[in-house]
């Protein structure tokens, strides 16, 4: 029994970087030598050993994926690959639809194509092997495994139409013929053909949907199989609405919803009265991502959200907060989460991290008492030793609490001894950092650097309010909200030299990067951007954006219109600063990247160099939005680190940062906005 949402936001917590890893990938592929005789910058960005863990219903068996492959097996009789590399595609999700059966999602690499493949376990030896097996050709989602019915799930097909996504839903003989099983005639939700979620009963029936109309949600009705389906219910504002479960007698749907509070919470609506009839729970600072279910499924028994950046559990019920005692208790200063439970919920796969543990996944039985290994996710990095990240909050002058995390390396000679890279995420709306794994933090901190990290305004999972506050504030109150932060550290830091600064980051966080510097040269010896905007009109130009008018529309929503904001959006980009920028600048893009033109690069470093700015471009072949191999890592990780040795390291550095301070910060930069 997954639980929901938090297997996902866990495990790619622990397995992802901070810069964009390829698209919907958790890990990079290996591509480094095996024989490896030191750490290297490769080792920090691996893939780790497994993902996707799920245990079968009965708790006797472990599968996840791994290395292309699934991997199915005990920590008794460890576990062996089920399959072939399968490197064709790219493993989505991995899921138990009984106590033998695993449904598999993929995406092939060449077409996007989604689809599903059935595997049918028998025993062989102290391991399994596959009886059968059958692909099915669905673009869609698993809508419910249902394990109580061998063979058989419930399969969500997605509908393009008029620029809407729908989902038919069809009841799936899993090694059947997807063709056959997925006409217009066996469809469940007959009588609508515009809806995305549904909730089912006890039997397979259908009354209950979910849709969006401009980006509010829209709750669908009826009263039986036969009738045509009504709107009840509209949210009244653009919202999430997430039905999870229904109530035993059907008249209660379980959701996760912010339609009537600022975060998303946990919410019953009632569906006789068609309102949300109660918030069992919304936490006082953070969005839900989560809602644990009752073994029958019928009854919310606890929720998962993300605080000060790590995944955290709150029991609704005496008999949940058992749930969590044991493993608790069997990692004491370790951070604790379950990630997937047996049908009765006495076996559990849980994931323990820590300071000096980047991962670690164990099987604990909790009526024999006992947690066993079933694997590391980074053992090559186990005993080199980690740098801690630390997570605090401040106020902001207006009234926002932002959570920020800094990581100091572990060697620490000193006070004033430790150079400090401010590291923006990307994003910027709805997106956020966290204090699990990261490639690029742990790198940078084994280097000996110092790393701040800032959910500013606008980052996603502290409610609606936090998240609006971020729009059109690119240049300005998110970089006053990182700048408040950087105050507070170098404050109160003393191993920390505040004249050794500089700022690096991704997508938005190349931007901000480039914007800081612009407007505060006296506080940073150097910018360095992977991706990013240098130029907000020029994103307009993007064909996705021309050719997506809702896509524009949030474009719009987010950085201004360019028919009527022209001037505000060339104050804030970088490119038509280009006369501020005082510090060197390194500049690195994919020549594939079709989120953020590489020409927002080749733009700034012309004009710099026309300006006899001090700057370097990296054109990097064959790269995207991010990386897929940990050779592109490596390319683009050389370089920078020798900037930033160049900037950072050296004797004396922070007297001459404040004589560079001195001449730089003359008649440039803006003052911050307020």
């Amino acid at each position: 029994m997954s639980l929901i949402s938090t297997t996902t936001v866990l495990l790619v917590a622990l397995a992802a970087g901070s810069l964009p890893a390829a698209d919907n990938e958790t890990g990079m592929v290996d591509n480094a030598p095996e024989a490896e005789t030191s750490i290297g910058v490769q080792d920090f960005f691996r893939a780790g050993e497994l993902s996707n863990p799920v245990i079968s219903p009965d708790g006797q068996i472990i599968a996840y994926l791994a290395r292309a492959r699934i991997f199915v097996g005990n920590p008794q009789a460890g576990h062996s690959p089920l399959t072939r590399e399968l490197w064709r595609h790219e493993l989505l999700d991995l899921d138990w639809i009984s106590n033998h059966e695993l449904l598999l999602h993929r995406r092939a690499r060449d077409s996007g194509a989604l689809s599903f493949v059935a595997f049918e376990l028998a025993r062989d030896g102290d391991g399994y092997r596959i009886e059968r097996e059958n692909e099915l050709a669905i673009h869609g989602y698993l809508f419910d495994a249902m394990p109580q019915s061998p063979g058989r799930v419930l399969i969500a097909a997605y509908v393009q139409e008029d620029g809407r996504t729908s989902a038919d839903l069809f009841y799936i003989d899993v090694y059947g013929s997807a063709y056959q099983q997925t006409k217009s005639r066996r469809r469940l939700n007959d009588r609508t053909r515009h809806l995305l979620h549904y909730v089912r009963g006890q039997d397979l029936s259908l009354h209950f949907g979910v849709t969006y109309n401009e980006r509010r949600p829209e709750i669908w009705q009826r009263d039986g199989d036969r009738r045509a389906w009504e709107l009840t219910w509209a949210g009244p504002r653009p919202s999430t609405f997430l039905p999870i479960s229904v109530s035993a007698d059907g008249g209660v749907v379980w959701a996760l919803s912010d339609a009537v509070t600022d975060k998303v919470a946990a919410v019953a609506f009632d569906v006789a009265d068609a309102s949300i009839s109660q918030v069992l729970y919304e936490h006082d600072r953070a969005d839900l991502n989560g809602i644990i279910m009752s073994p029958d499924g019928t009854t919310p028994i606890g929720v998962t959200f993300m605080d000060r950046g790590l995944v955290r559990f709150e029991a609704l019920t005496p008999e949940a907060e058992r749930l969590y005692d044991f493993a608790r208790g069997e990692f004491p200063g370790s951070d604790v989460a379950i990630i997937d439970m047996s049908a009765d919920q006495a076996t559990q796969l849980v994931a323990v991290s820590g300071s000096e543990n980047p991962g670690t996944v164990y099987r604990c039985d909790r009526l024999a008492g006992e947690c066993n290994l079933v694997s590391p996710l980074y053992p090559w990095l186990e005993d080199i030793g980690l740098a801690p990240v630390r997570a605090e909050t401040l106020t902001t002058d207006d009234g926002f609490e932002l959570d920020f995390f800094l990581t100091l390396p572990n060697k620490v000679a000193g006070p004033g001894s430790v150079p400090l890279i401010v590291m923006p995420h990307g994003g910027p709306i709805g997106v956020s950092d966290n204090r699990y794994f990261s490639g690029d933090v742990q790198w940078l901190a084994w280097n000996g650097y110092g790393v701040l990290q800032v959910n500013y305004r606008g980052s996603g999972g502290y409610g609606r309010e936090f998240r609006s506050a971020g729009l059109r504030e690119w240049g300005r109150g998110i970089e006053d909200d990182i700048e408040t932060a950087l105050e507070y550290v170098l404050n109160n830091e003393d191993v920390l030299d505040a004249g050794r600064v500089c700022t690096f980051g991704a997508s938005y966080g190349g931007y901000s990067a480039l914007m800081s510097v612009i407007d505060r040269p006296e506080r940073y010896r150097c910018a360095a951007s992977f991706a990013g905007v240098t130029d907000l009109t020029l994103l307009f130009n993007g064909s996705r954006f021309r050719h997506n008018a809702k896509l524009r529309d949030r474009l719009i929503e987010m950085i201004g219109d360019p028919d009527v904001d022209m001037p505000e959006l060339m104050e804030y980009s970088p490119v038509y600063q280009y006369q501020d920028v005082s510090r060197p600048v390194y500049l690195a893009h994919g020549s594939k990247d079709q989120v953020v033109d590489v020409e927002h690069s080749w733009r700034l470093r012309k004009m710099l160099t026309l300006a006899d700015g001090a700057v370097e471009l990296h054109v990097l072949d064959d790269v995207g939005h991010g990386f897929a191999l940990t050779s592109q890592v490596e390319a683009f990780y050389d370089p920078l680190m020798d900037f930033f040795a160049r900037h950072l390291q050296g004797v004396g550095a922070k007297q001459d940062a404040a004589a560079e301070t001195g001449s730089a910060a003359t008649g440039a930069g803006r003052a911050p906005s307020n």
